[in-house]
């Protein structure tokens, strides 16, 4: 009966600590993906000597607009750079599609409409900078993530400052 209670004391006191350690790790790993489109396009920008845009988008194959990125992401090579795509632009392929990019998070942006674009040089399209934020849903500030975009293009994951 000691060891039971033991037990229970310790799983008491033990399960908190891991829920915060996985919605630690979701955050993280959400933010990670999220770096991995951004460096996707950034070099698919590069090597095809165009525009490349990610944008949000609920079917997978048009750009939704918009700040939220949670229903998921397109990646495209933007031909006649605008940084929208339809679901009929059969001329701007789809490089990379994530739906739903969270069931977890919400995913915001301040991007203007909600676009990144990066120029055929590798860098942000307009000189854009901006803040992806990762929250995990049902959860307090400690565990949010932000990718932040320099103005060269460069993506950057960090604890939002308090």
């Amino acid at each position: 009966m000691v060891t039971i209670a033991v037990l229970v004391i310790l799983a008491t006191v033990a399960v908190p600590s891991f829920t915060a350690v996985i919605r630690s790790n979701r955050a993280v790993s959400e933010a990670n993906q999220i770096v991995s489109f951004i460096t996707l396009a950034r070099s698919e920008a590069v090597r095809r000597n165009r525009t490349v845009t990610i944008c949000p988008s609920a079917d997978g194959a048009s750009c939704a607009g918009g700040a939220d990125w949670s229903a998921g992401i397109v990646v495209f090579v933007d031909i006649d750079p605008i940084g929208e795509r339809s679901d009929d632009d059969a001329a701007e392929p789809l490089l990379q599609v994530l739906q739903p990019l969270s069931t977890v998070s919400t995913i915001t942006t301040n991007l203007t409409g909600g676009t990144l674009s990066y120029s055929a040089a590798g860098r942000t399209a307009r000189r854009t900078m901006g803040t992806i934020t990762v929250s995990p849903l049902a959860d307090s500030d400690q565990h949010v993530r932000e990718v932040k975009i320099s103005a060269s293009g460069r993506p950057l994951i960090s604890k939002p400052s308090t």
